[in-house]
Formats: C-alpha cells, structure tokens, sequence
C-alpha cells in the first residue's frame, strides 16, 4: 500500500487488517477499514434515517514532523469507534501534513461538502484551528479540538474545547493544596520559558484567589545551570509547598536534588499533567512515600479509575502497545460526541452542539458556553500521588 491521502472507515470487521497495514508502512499516511475511496454520492449526508450512518472526519499530520502526534491522534479515534462495537460509524481521515491554510482548508470543506461529516476532529495541533476559523463558520460545522491552554481562543460557535487546559490544573492544584492539606506558604520555581512564566502567572493568581500566599518565585535555565541558586532562596524562604510546572525529567531532577538539601518536618511537591509518565515516576521512585516528602500532581484520569483500565484493554487489544494520555483525551473526546450522536439520533449538526450543551455538569464532564462563544468541555479532573512506586489517585 503505497500513501493515500485520503480514505474512509467503516465499522469494524477489518480492524485486523488496518492495523496491519498501519504498522507495516513505512510512510504512515491515511489508513482505512473496509473502503478507500474518492467515489461518493456528494448529496449523500452525513446521517440518515434511512441509512443509520454517522460519518466522523478526522484532520490530522500523517506526514511530517507531526507525523508521530496524528498516529496517535488516530489511534485514539480508532478506539473511541470500536467501543460500540457497531458497523454504524463512518470515520474520514484527510493527512494535513504540515499544516498550510490551502491544504487545511481544503481538507475542511471536502469533508463536509463531499462526506457529509456531522462533526470534525481537529486539526492536531490545535494551533492550526486559526486558519479554519472563517471557512468553520462558512460550513458550520461542529469541530473538537483538543488545545493545551485556553490561550487557544477562536471566537467560534462551532468550536468544542475538550482539554484539562495548564490553566484548570494550576487552579485544581491550588484549591487542593490550601483547603485539602492546609498549606499556607507556597513557592514557585518554574523554567525559563513562556509556557513556564504563563503557569507560574496562573499557580500565583489561583493561590491568591483560595486565600494562600506565594512567599518565593524563581525561574532556571532548562540546562539547570543556574540551579543551586534558587535552591537557596527556597530553603530560605521555606515554603510549605512547592510548584514546579515542567516536564517529567527536569522536574524529577529539581526534586531529587532538593530532597537532599531540604530539612523540614512536611515538604509538598506540586506539579501539573506532565508528572504523569513513566520517566517521572522512574525517576522520583518510592522515594517519595515518606511523610516528610511528597508528590502531588493532577490529570485528567487517574490509572486506578474503570474508564483508564477498560480504555487500556481496548487500546493494547487494536495495538498491542500501552497507550498515552493523548490518545485517551482524544478517545474521550470522540466517545462523548458518538454517546450524544447514538443516544438521541441527531440528524442535524446544529443538534450535536444543543445536545453537548444539555449536559451541564454530570460525573464524568462539565460542558459550557463562554463569551467567545466556543463551547467547552473539561473532564473531572484527578488529583494523582505516588505510593509504593506507583500513581495512584487522592481525590
């Protein structure tokens, strides 16, 4: 199978032979189930009465240097259709490679003039959604991105967020921190980036709003050259806790290397999402499970939850590979719209956007519309520790 850059999906039965085809190829793009084809009838819609069929478009990089992401992206959806074990989804699948507004656009309209989709996934990345801003509105057509940070901001009603944005979870960890453990005395020690100074801005700010105080801020360079610096000012300023909003490795090495240095009866150590992998849990260790030291970071699933677990099965079953947290976001996302979709029959668009809203709050989300008219959708989120070597959930 040489690259195709375009192709449909139906049902299941051929899962086997997609996942053979996937890992094969040398050069991944567009992968299919049952038909890859360009021959529709192009007044066919997307769902009828009379033929039961829901179509998925999906807008991802199959090509270039964020090949790596949309495999990913793929196989989140992939899993997202199997769960209903049903031959009722169509899923298209356009490769945007590197992203151009030609491309990405033309992706678009193809989909929803040609396909008759009810809703899009994508772009991945979602930086790429301000150039289908204006052609989304032309189409008006429901479109689930998956942003990091809420900075992501479109004015469109078309648009569903489903993230636990860098900006929810320095709230949640603050909230936590103050009413949960009683910490009064907060620290931030973040790296020199903008994405740091960004978190570092929201951790201080949600801290002030849950009524604790910041006593030391400080910054380092990502070689952390400059380390044992602001090591000092923490172990004089002492505060009770601790944030550090980086990746897995630095933020293992900055914690190791205050443990050593650091003499306090309680320390807590906060972090965001990216705590959770198995480079920082490799790195942190067991170490941690004393009273005196402690991590505490939060996500949007916790490993020890039934939806994780029955996700995992389901992923290494298609697979055969343990999957991320980016696959099981992605995941969530497109089952939530499949419940909606199945549930109450929608044979209109406009409908799916009525019926995510109705949601309100439940267990599992909270769903609203903001001033710019985007729709949001922010899991429960979790707050995540370390016990015996392992992440297992507090809250």
């Amino acid at each position: 199978m040489g690259i195709i850059n375009r192709c449909v999906m139906m049902g299941r039965a051929s899962y086997l032979n997609l996942i053979t085809v996937f890992f094969s190829s040398l050069v991944t793009a567009v992968l299919c189930l049952s038909i890859c084809t360009h021959s529709y009838d192009d007044q066919k819609p997307g769902y009828t009465k009379e033929n039961n069929l829901s179509t998925i478009g999906c807008i991802f990089p199959l090509s270039g240097r964020y090949t790596d992401l949309g495999k990913r992206a793929l196989r989140g959806v992939l899993t997202a259709t199997d769960v209903f074990d049903t031959d009722g989804f169509r899923i298209v699948v356009s490769d945007i490679g590197e992203g151009n507004v030609t491309r990405l656009q033309g992706a678009l309209e193809e989909m929803v003039l040609k396909d008759g989709v009810l809703v899009v996934v994508g772009p991945i990345p979602s930086g790429y959604i301000s150039m289908l801003d204006t052609t989304l509105k032309s189409l008006q057509v429901p479109t689930i991105i998956f942003p990091l940070s809420e900075e992501v901001s479109v004015k469109n009603p078309y648009i569903i967020r489903f993230s636990y944005p860098i900006e929810k979870q320095a709230s949640v960890l603050a909230q936590y921190a103050v009413h949960d453990v009683r910490v009064r005395t907060f620290g931030v020690l973040y790296p020199k980036t903008s994405i740091g100074e960004y978190l570092k801005d929201a951790f201080v700010e949600s801290v002030k709003i849950e009524g604790g105080s910041v006593t030391y801020t400080g910054s380092y360079d990502l070689d952390l050259s400059n380390l044992d610096y602001e090591l000092e000012w923490v172990k004089t300023l002492k505060p009770e806790a601790l944030f550090i909003p980086d990746v897995a490795t630095r933020s293992a090495a900055i914690i190791s290397k205050l443990k050593e240095q650091i003499r306090a009866e309680s320390f807590l150590f906060l972090g965001p999402s990216t705590w959770h992998s198995k480079r920082f849990i490799d790195s942190v260790g067991d170490a941690m499970d004393g009273v005196v030291f402690k991590v505490v970071f939060t996500d949007f699933f916790s490993p020890d939850s039934l939806r994780w677990i029955s996700f995992v099965s389901r992923f290494k079953t298609l697979f055969d590979e343990e999957p991320g947290s980016l696959e099981y976001q992605i995941y969530e996302g497109v089952r939530l719209i499949i419940n909606i979709v199945e549930a109450n029959q929608l044979h209109r668009r406009e409908d799916l956007i009525k019926r995510l809203l109705a949601l309100g709050e439940d267990f599992l989300f909270k769903v609203e519309r903001k001033a710019d008219d985007g729709v949001y959708v922010y899991p429960r989120p979790f707050i995540l520790t370390l016990k015996n070597g392992q992440v297992v959930g507090v809250k």
